[in-house]
Formats: C-alpha cells, sequence, structure tokens
C-alpha cells in the first residue's frame, strides 16, 4: 500500500468562495461569455446572470461536492406555481434590478419590467403592455418568494427533486461512480477533492489567472491527478458535444489543465505526477444517464481546428491565453474598434478578410 505523503489541497489557492467570486483574475466564465458575445459587449461582460438552467447545475455542483449546511445557506427550497423558466428568468432579473422595499410585482416601475423583458428576449414580438401585464400576472407569486428568500437562490420542490435525481444518478451510474463515491480498496491510495481553487500570475506574464475545479480525482499509487468537471447539460448526455461548443467548454478545460499542472510541477512531491486530460461527467435532468466525455485536447497549446467529415464545416477554437491577452488589452485600454480594424485616415478594410477570420 502506497500511503500518501501530502495532499493537493495543501498547494492549492486557499481562499473562500466568496472571496473567489470577487476576485479581478480573469476566468473560465469570462473568457468563454468574451468569445461568445465579442468585443461589442464588453460594457456587459461582468454582468451577473443567474438562469433556471445555472441554478440547476448548481444545486447539483452542491449536492454533490458540498454539505446540507452550505446548501441550505445558497438555496431556497418554495412550493410555487410553476412558471416557464423564461419567465422565471425574467422575475429574478427584475427583482435584482427593483428596490429591495418592494415586495409586490404590481409595485415594480413598469420600465424595469420591460427592461428585464427586452434584457432576456422575452416575447420581443408582443406589444410591451402585453408584455408587462403577462409577467406581472403569473410572476406575482414567485416575485414575493424572492422578496423573502434573504437573497438566496429561490427553487421549486420540483427542481430540487430533478437535482437530488441527478446527484443520484451521477454517484451511481456504472460510467461515473468511481469518480464520487469511494472503494474501501482504495481510500489509502485516492483523493477525491471538491472545488479547489488554484491562481496564477505567472502563466501570462501581467495577466492574473484563477479556477476552481469541481474535483480532481488524484490517485498516489499510479502518480496521476485526473481534474473532472460536472455538466448538467439541457442536451441529452450523447450529445455533450453540442452544449460543449455552445458554451466554449474547451476554454475551460484548457485553462484549468495549465493552472492545476503548473501549480503541481513547482511542487516537490506532486512534480513526478501526470495531470491526466480533462474528464467532463455530463447529465441530463430528464434523461439521468450519466456520461464522461474526455478532452484530450486540454493540454493542447495552440488554437485548435476540427473540420467535420459530413459537411466540412470547420470549428475553429482560440487559445484560452490569446483570448485572455486580448480581453485583458481591451479592458485596459478601452479602443472604439476591435484588434484589426484600420481606423486612420485613408483607410479601409477588407470584407473578404474578416469573412474568413
Amino acid at each position: 500500500i502506497i500511503k500518501m505523503q501530502k495532499s493537493i489541497v495543501d498547494i492549492s489557492w486557499k481562499i473562500d468562495e466568496a472571496g473567489y467570486r470577487k476576485d479581478p483574475a480573469l476566468s473560465y466564465s469570462t473568457l468563454a461569455k468574451f468569445e461568445r458575445e465579442g468585443f461589442h459587449k464588453l460594457d456587459t461582460l461582468f454582468d451577473k446572470v443567474e438562469t433556471s438552467s445555472l441554478i440547476l447545475g448548481s444545486m447539483v455542483d452542491t449536492l454533490i461536492t458540498g454539505s446540507k449546511e452550505e446548501f441550505d445557506e445558497l438555496f431556497f427550497v418554495a412550493d410555487f406555481p410553476l412558471i416557464p423558466d423564461n419567465e422565471s428568468d425574467v422575475v429574478k432579473d427584475i427583482y435584482n434590478n427593483s428596490p429591495k422595499n418592494i415586495i409586490n410585482l404590481k409595485d415594480v416601475d413598469p420600465k424595469i419590467i420591460l427592461d428585464s423583458c427586452n434584457r432576456l428576449s422575452y416575447r420581443n414580438n408582443w406589444k410591451d403592455q402585453t408584455r408587462i401585464d403577462k409577467i406581472i400576472q403569473d410572476g406575482e407569486e414567485y416575485f414575493g418568494i424572492l422578496s423573502v428568500s434573504e437573497n438566496k437562490k429561490v427553487v421549486s420542490s420540483e427542481d430540487y427533486k430533478k437535482a437530488v435525481l441527478c446527484k443520484q444518478a451521477i454517484e451511481y451510474s456504472p460510467a461515473t461512480k468511481k469518480f464520487f463515491k469511494g472503494d474501501p480498496f482504495d481510500d489509502d491510495d485516492v483523493e477525491r477533492l471538491f472545488q479547489l481553487k488554484f491562481k496564477s500570475d505567472d502563466l501570462i506574464k501581467g495577466i492574473s489567472l484563477r479556477c476552481m475545479a469541481d474535483l480532481i480525482y488524484v490517485d498516489h499509487k499510479a502518480k496521476t491527478i485526473q481534474p473532472i468537471d460536472l455538466k448538467t447539460s439541457s442536451h441529452y448526455e450523447d450529445e455533450f458535444y453540442k452544449s460543449f461548443i455552445q458554451w466554449r467548454y474547451d476554454i475551460q478545460g484548457r485553462l484549468y489543465w495549465r493552472l492545476i499542472n503548473e501549480t503541481v510541477s513547482k511542487d516537490d512531491y506532486f512534480k513526478d505526477f501526470k495531470v491526466l486530460p480533462y474528464k467532463f461527467v455530463v447529465v441530463n435532468k430528464e434523461n439521468l444517464t450519466p456520461l464522461v466525455w474526455d478532452f484530450s485536447n486540454s493540454i493542447t497549446k495552440g488554437d485548435l481546428q476540427f473540420v467535420s467529415a459530413t459537411d466540412h464545416y470547420t470549428t475553429y477554437l482560440r487559445d484560452p491565453f490569446a483570448i485572455a491577452q486580448d480581453l485583458f488589452k481591451y479592458l485596459n485600454t478601452k479602443p472604439t474598434v476591435q484588434k484589426g480594424i484600420k481606423a486612420g485616415l485613408d483607410e479601409s478594410n477588407s470584407i473578404e478578410e474578416w469573412l474568413v477570420k
């Protein structure tokens, strides 16, 4: 039996989650949002977005990686009339942008309601007053619950049950249980560590980067470190590759791997361990058939290109460091046009060049 000499906890970044969220270092979520939405959405890059699907994913994460006390600090489970996700997202946005002394949705300034409808593209083909009336009619009770929830995330009993079922499926599925449930024969050699944080000021000169890994599975006997991210996907588990591109999880896998690998390589005990390519554990709340997906290119440097064998469509994924460098420059210099655009005296730009960028 190989006894572990040291825990990877000892070399992780010691900070609580609140401090982690406030830290100005660039993270996956910021880089991915910038890459998805582009230069002209920099003003809203750091706006907090809270959708029903994100809350469900957060619930599953907390049920698996946290304690009951942590769950109760974050979530408020209540029974209320079920309303469509797009309406509950609008009501949440209205609540977040309303004076906290207002406890009835009908008392909210109609402009705030309309702004939220526009921000979340709710029923854009309806008349403004019809949109406002519909949200007030359907969301009145939900808004009242938000006003007494003490800033916790309000979830329905139905969604809570779905989160519990996701947790159970992940912990007992043949494909995924190894990573989440202990085995009496490997406990001396294996660590399962949740929500460890890592930070670096050295990977890119002058730019701080950070990450919080859902799970790191350390095998001290085999000297391997397996980083894993948990995803609650709206796509079926066997279609996770669609979510992977949609939400740019390639940025997450490559950034997290580099941060973990850099920390490991500097430690006398862990420097002999191999940080394996990222794995994603995926579950769909309705299908409940968890699968594991490997991302072997998480250890690859440089831009990635994948060409479809059926329609020859090219998927182009920029290196996370290139994205970070562009974003850092934009945030600090605040240019009026994006990199590569010519705006000087008598200068022009090539449409053909930009069509293939």
